[in-house]
């Protein structure tokens, strides 16, 4: 099912005030058309034509999908921010996509959950600002490498809108303190002084080392020299404790040493 609905042939809207009131009315007739069908989109595409036949094609994402017109007119009108237009607007045409059955789950106690709304016209934003397929949240997965155990997804509020188990538990509490988390940057090569094998100081001008946890070894691809698929790994990394209070990972390739991230 697709449902669509154009504004054409009623004058141009050369101001922006025009063209939100224009795209107001639109968006009503959309959600009538929803509301009949019994459906509630996820995503919109409006298409706005130009006086000078150029046409903008816009794609905004909804967080959580909806049916509500003051919901989906907001997120247009914040993935229209920044917006250059060098004619007046002579039509519209807004597509809603994604289509559910109408109703949502609503938990029994949700009062600390995000507010779909909110959290919809927030990453609007961000595709205006930085253009589409900028937001997104990671993912911990298991890998060898520090670089490789995470992945990135498109942001959806599926995972966070309900703070009960299906038996009406709520989910405990988050604790007080939280653990330091590891920063990764881009490999730097730094400069290592070893004592008994283990890094004792770090740097130029050289900061001593507090406190040394590891090695930590990675070996991969061991098997590649027999069958010529690529280059072995061998690896071995540290998190040391400068005396400037500094917590990071450092790691060792064969004589080479680089800074691989900071504790925050």
């Amino acid at each position: 099912m697709r449902i669509d609905r154009s504004l054409y042939g009623e004058g141009t809207a050369a101001s922006e005030d025009q063209v939100l009131f224009a795209l107001r009315a639109l968006v009503v007739r959309v959600v009538d058309d929803l509301e009949s069908a019994g459906k509630r989109c996820g995503a919109l595409v409006l298409g706005l034509e130009c006086e000078d036949g150029d046409v903008h094609e816009i794609t905004a994402r909804v967080a959580q999908p909806t049916a509500q017109p003051a919901t989906l007119f907001e997120l247009l009108r914040a993935r229209l921010e920044g917006v250059v237009l060098r004619s007046p607007v002579i039509g519209l045409r807004l597509a809603a996509q994604q289509l559910e059955n109408g109703g949502v789950q609503i938990a029994l106690f949700a009062a600390g959950d995000p507010d779909p709304d909110a959290l919809g016209i927030a990453i609007a934003r961000l595709d205006a600002a930085l253009g589409e397929d900028h937001a997104f949240r990671a993912r911990i997965v298991d890998g060898p490498r520090i670089e490789s155990r995470f992945a990135l997804e498109r942001f959806t509020l599926d995972a966070l809108t309900n703070t009960t188990w299906p038996g009406g538990a709520a989910v405990s509490a988050l604790p007080g303190t939280a653990a330091v988390q590891l920063r990764l940057i881009d490999p730097t090569p730094v400069d290592v002084l070893l004592r008994a094998g283990m890094p004792r100081f770090i740097g130029s001008p050289p900061q001593a080392v507090i406190d040394v946890a590891g090695p930590w070894r990675v070996d991969e691809s061991w098997w590649t020299p027999a069958t010529g698929g690529g280059t072995p790994l061998i690896r071995d990394e540290y998190d040391v404790l400068l005396e400037n209070g500094a917590l990071v990972r450092i790691a060792r390739e064969g004589a080479v040493w680089s800074l691989r991230g900071m504790y925050d």
